[in-house]
């Protein structure tokens, strides 16, 4: 059977042969952080508490949409999984008992606005966590063979849009002007609307502050936005198989995006230091004890 041509092999040893989203946007963030994770294996000790509320949140809205289940009810089964575990809260994040607040509250107001604003999706069966694949084996062309992977959330055919589902700290700016179809041109629904063939496009933002927000933000994508973000994944692609694991390209070094980089200590501080406090851990195949972390080190490329 044909195979994708690899695109880089991960810190396990396992051939990846499908570039996702996720991949190339970190790609295009910086190389070095695309190396220290995806290959070398470095990761955060503890898990953000915000991704684990955005996965428990996202579960209910689904959970709603797809077959009338009570959000709130669905939420407080998801959190309540991570009450007792240890994970990272950032300052804005607080703790679990306020986090589960936000939660239910924004569960609460989501079937409210849904009643109106979010009527949009319904009418028709929807398709959730929908994988999307490209697959150019023994084509050569634009992606020189390598096969492209997209991941949406929601899709409703019938009328027909793609969605994603975001929590976010703060409200996207709403579109004025000329700014109408701003998120037509957001790279990651343009891959969905190229690949699904669908060009409605929209974001439902559930938002993390004091009064529960959902935002719902649509727009159209264009061909030039796909042509666009075909370019892109293209340059991110070509970088990962020419090992061009540079840091971020065009800018100053170090710089902003480094305060908020998960493996920074590993690549601008010190490693060592990172591991013995506990707050990055590097993921071997074979043994995950200190010693073969400590060792692994010497294989870092010099900074």
């Amino acid at each position: 059977m044909n195979q994708a041509r690899v695109i880089y092999t991960g810190w396990s040893g396992w051939e990846v042969r499908a570039l996702s989203y996720s991949q190339a946007n970190e790609m295009s963030e910086c190389g070095k952080k695309f190396e220290l994770k995806r290959i070398s294996g470095w990761e955060e000790k503890l898990t953000g508490a915000s991704l684990k509320f955005g996965i428990a949140c996202e579960n209910a809205v689904v959970a709603y949409l797809a077959g009338g289940v009570d959000p709130v009810k669905k939420f407080d089964s998801e959190w309540e999984t991570w009450k007792n575990q240890e994970l990272s809260y950032s300052s804005k994040d607080g703790d679990w008992e306020h986090l589960s607040g936000v939660g239910r509250g924004l569960m609460k107001e989501f079937p409210r606005q849904h009643k109106d604003r979010f009527a949009v999706i319904d009418g028709g069966k929807c398709f959730f966590q929908k994988k999307l694949r490209y697959s150019e084996i023994n084509q050569g062309g634009l992606w020189n063979g390598v096969d492209i992977e997209y991941i949406a959330d929601c899709i409703q055919p019938n009328l027909p849009i793609l969605l994603d589902f975001k929590t976010a700290s703060a409200s996207y700016p709403e579109p004025q002007g000329d700014d109408l179809n701003f998120i037509g041109w957001d790279h990651q629904l343009s891959i969905g609307a190229w690949m699904s063939g669908i060009r409605n496009v929209g974001f439902i933002t559930m938002v993390k502050t004091k009064t529960p927000k959902i935002q719902f933000i649509t727009g159209r994508v264009t061909d030039e936005a796909i042509e666009n973000v075909q370019l892109w994944i293209k340059r991110q692609l070509d970088r990962i198989l020419n090992k061009d694991f540079t840091r971020e390209i065009g800018f100053k070094f170090p710089n902003q995006h480094c305060t908020w980089c998960e493996v920074a200590e590993v690549c601008i501080g010190s490693p060592e230091k990172a591991l013995a406090a506990g707050i990055l851990t590097k993921k071997v195949s074979k043994s995950n004890d200190i010693e073969s972390q400590i060792n692994a080190l010497d294989a870092l490329e010099e900074v």
